[in-house]
């Protein structure tokens, strides 16, 4: 099996459509006017927003990025602030930070540091 996209539904897409352009620091590669169907093709998945019911606060997505610190300093001068300070897994290896949208998804930046471990190591 290979994940296609996660789609998040939202009372506001226009919004949620403005804060992902932000948080990816790109805009959609697709968009369908009438429906409200937006989708954003990152390296190894999609996101993809629709207009319907927002059912936010039941699932965490991780992102992964190469500078955890140059990340939430590029969000931040953009407004967009964190709703977590920095956590630091040793067991796992990681450090990450989290962050909501509009609709109150929550989304997590991460970065490795040392060696990659565990059950968050890629398959």
């Amino acid at each position: 099996m290979k994940l296609w996209f996660v789609e998040i539904f939202a009372r506001n897409p226009s919004a949620l459509e403005a804060w992902y352009s932000t948080f990816f620091e790109r805009m959609p590669d697709l968009r369908d006017a009438k429906t409200g169907f937006v989708l954003y093709q990152l390296a190894e998945g999609r996101v993809a927003v629709r207009s319907g019911h927002s059912n936010p606060g039941g699932v965490l997505v991780h992102v992964l990025c190469e500078d955890l610190d140059a990340e939430s300093a590029r969000l931040q001068k953009v407004g967009i602030v964190p709703v977590e300070e920095v956590k630091t897994s040793d067991a796992e290896k990681y450090r990450r930070r989290v962050y909501e949208d509009p609709e109150g998804n929550r989304w997590s930046l991460f970065e490795w540091v040392g060696a990659k471990q565990g059950a968050s190591e890629p398959l």
